[in-house]
């Protein structure tokens, strides 16, 4: 494909990924020279590192792992199907169970997600036919000249088995937060991407991955302690990450299944 406009994908996954702080861990010092050795050049081409982080980068597959002392993040870009996401996560995984780390303080998931719609003037008048209020078409009628958009966000007090909690009691927050609306290429490159043509990273230089004309969902859960005394084990990590995944896929369906 000469470029990465979308015109034959029904739907494009902008950017998954996920992320995790916790309680600083002095592993990574030890052992972050022999996990890049044990990931480069396959499957990841290129690594940066300091005293302080790694990364494994993949340019083509526009993914990313990257580890901190105190942190972890999994990026994966512009694919129609979730295995890059699905495989990348997998290493970020055992690399994370190399270390010793107890103490997790926040895990947040987030799936960017774009259905491909005909024309810039399809996609907003479909959002406004699907969102809008009769009175607020009256006022903004569906002709595709008014862009639009909705924001929404959500929390509740849950346990470290997501289970929902008194807040006077419950030792986690869990927060949903989605924003959705028409966009395009540009508009997409510019607030949801990390790897483009104009990164700052020349490591993720390359055309990023978006139709022309779309309807963008941007899906974030995240669990975080309510105070400083709170935390979660490692088990809870991952119970959210398959949680969330399930939870975003809903999320999409109800928002554009309908399409």
């Amino acid at each position: 494909m000469a470029h990465s406009r979308r015109t034959d994908a029904y739907e494009t996954n902008v950017c998954v990924s996920l992320v995790a702080t916790y309680r600083a861990t002095l592993d990574f010092f030890a052992k972050k020279d022999a996990i890049m050795l044990d990931f480069h050049p396959k499957p990841f081409p290129h690594w940066q590192r300091s005293d302080r982080y790694f990364n494994l980068i993949s340019t083509e597959q526009r993914s990313v792992i990257r580890f901190e002392p105190n942190k972890f993040i999994v990026r994966v870009e512009g694919h129609s199907s979730l295995d890059p996401y699905y495989e990348t996560l997998s290493i970020a995984r055992r690399i994370f169970e190399s270390f010793t780390i107890s103490d997790i303080f926040a895990v947040s998931y987030t799936l960017v997600r774009a259905r491909v719609m005909p024309s810039r003037n399809d996609a907003r008048t479909t959002f406004a036919k699907m969102f809008l209020s009769s009175a607020s078409q009256e006022w903004l009628p569906p002709d595709g000249a008014t862009d639009y958009a909705i924001v929404l966000d959500r929390a509740k007090a849950v346990s470290p088995d997501l289970a929902d909690m008194k807040p006077a009691i419950a030792p986690l927050r869990l927060l949903h937060q989605l924003s959705t609306g028409p966009s395009d290429y540009r508009e997409v490159g510019q607030r949801f991407v990390e790897f483009k043509k104009d990164s700052e990273n020349e490591l993720y230089r390359t055309d990023h991955v978006a139709p022309d004309f779309s309807l963008v969902a941007a899906l974030k859960l995240t669990l975080e302690r309510k105070t400083p005394k709170n935390s979660a084990n490692a088990k809870t990590l991952w119970r959210f990450q398959d949680w969330a995944r399930a939870e975003a896929e809903l999320s999409w369906k109800r928002t554009f299944g309908g399409l």
